[in-house]
């Protein structure tokens, strides 16, 4: 990912990551649709930066899925709730061994065919978090 210079960003990101998706139902049918996901990521900056700051870390979560109606329901097709547990460790910099931890519960759900929303908020819980709550906004059209 390159850097966003109008943000002030000088540094682009090299990523490997690992993530994974498993329908519960098919395992344990009495969860009914229930999910599990799951993902590991090592992320490198590179490029100017300040001499203190990380240039590794590593981020990882867990998240969990119930879909509550059929995809063909009427605004709320596939109405989905979530809860993802968020973490990212920095391996070096001023700062090295800091974890930042987050819970962000959610809903997604099938407004019209093809469209989808998903809304959900970060709230940080780990001691002296970076950042404050956000507030998150996605909207989606296959085609």
């Amino acid at each position: 990912m390159a850097p966003n210079k109008a943000l002030g960003q000088t540094q682009t990101s090299i990523a490997y990551s690992l993530a994974g998706w498993q329908d519960m139902h098919a395992l344990v049918p009495a969860l009914g649709r229930f999910g599990l996901y799951g993902s590991l990521q090592y992320e490198n900056l590179v490029g100017p930066r300040k001499a203190s700051a990380a240039t590794n870390d590593v981020s990882y979560d867990i998240s969990i899925a119930e879909t509550w109606t059929p995809e063909s329901t009427p605004v709320f097709g596939n109405f989905t709730t979530f809860l993802e547990a968020f973490a990212t460790t920095l391996l070096d910099g001023s700062t090295a061994g800091k974890t930042t931890v987050s819970l962000t519960p959610g809903v997604r759900f099938w407004f019209l065919p093809s469209n989808s929303l998903t809304l959900g908020v970060d709230v940080p819980v780990s001691h002296a978090p970076t950042y404050h709550t956000v507030f998150r906004a996605t909207y989606i059209l296959n085609f």
